[in-house]
């Protein structure tokens, strides 16, 4: 079960995540040893890399809107009363801008200020039944990782089946045998709704991992492709021949996808 707590932080006990999704796509990006996450050289570069995006535009929201409460930040445990975010990285770096610029001489409204010293969060202490240490996330982002791997395999496998379903439906009606012919297609439309609810496993999993932008778009089209428009295109194909021909494109596309998913898994966890 999990347990939350909403607190008010002052910005010192707070670190950057340098394992940020946002870094993953980079080319030198590298994991940061969670253990390490604390180190004043680890924080400076994910607060560089964070600064190095549009961050501007945030900084100056903040500084005319101030901090609204609303907008927690979402952060775990780490240690000696420390916590990590797991949400809300960019805003936790707009904030230690605007220090730094108040610090450098530049006028902050006093509003402002009054919040660093009581950031609104939400501390997140238990997921899934365990504690959330710090040094953890990586050993969870490999777990899933893993896991992702394993599941576009069998997405992969049961696409091999609907290839087989479908040729075989196809020349048993043309065997003028209707009774194997509709028993194959009804086993094609049922492993099909299966592969939608497999790429939905797959979309969550990557939700949790944060492999990067890329490959989270991708599981998204994957679960657009299996669950909306092999159905769509399906219907429409009872009608006009066309579509068929697009429904079989359509389902190459996401074994095509899936098989890039099962790379960038590997590669990323390894």
């Amino acid at each position: 079960m999990s347990q939350f707590k909403e607190a008010n932080l002052k910005l010192d006990q707070l670190i950057l995540d340098p394992n940020n999704f946002r870094f993953q796509d980079a080319p030198d990006f590298v994991y940061a040893d969670p253990k390490r996450f604390a180190e004043s050289t680890v924080q400076n570069k994910a607060f560089e890399r964070l600064r190095s995006e549009a961050l501007i535009p945030l900084k100056n929201s903040i500084l005319k809107n101030g901090f609204l409460p609303f907008e927690r930040l979402v952060v775990a445990p780490y240690e000696d009363g420390r916590y990590v975010v797991m949400e809300g990285n960019r805003r936790l770096a707009a904030l230690r801008w605007i220090e730094s610029d108040q610090k450098a001489g530049a006028s902050v409204p006093q509003h402002v200020m009054d919040v660093l010293d009581a950031i609104p969060v939400v501390i997140v202490l238990r997921i899934l039944g365990s504690y959330l240490p710090g040094f953890s996330s990586l050993t969870i982002a490999v777990l899933l990782l893993g896991g992702i791997q394993l599941i576009a395999i069998g997405f992969l496998l049961a696409g091999g089946i609907q290839i087989f379903l479908a040729g075989l439906g196809v020349f048993s009606f043309r065997d003028q045998d209707a009774a194997a012919g509709t028993s194959a297609y009804d086993a094609h439309q049922t492993l099909g709704f299966t592969m939608g609810g497999i790429a939905v496993v797959i979309l969550i999993a990557a939700l949790l991992a944060r492999p990067g932008a890329w490959p989270t778009s991708l599981a998204g089209v994957l679960v657009l492709q299996t669950c909306l428009v092999q159905s769509l295109l399906a219907g429409l194909a009872d009608n006009t021949a066309l579509y068929g021909g697009l429904h079989a494109l359509d389902g190459l596309l996401a074994l095509g996808i899936a098989g890039l998913l099962y790379a960038s898994a590997r590669r990323r966890r390894a």
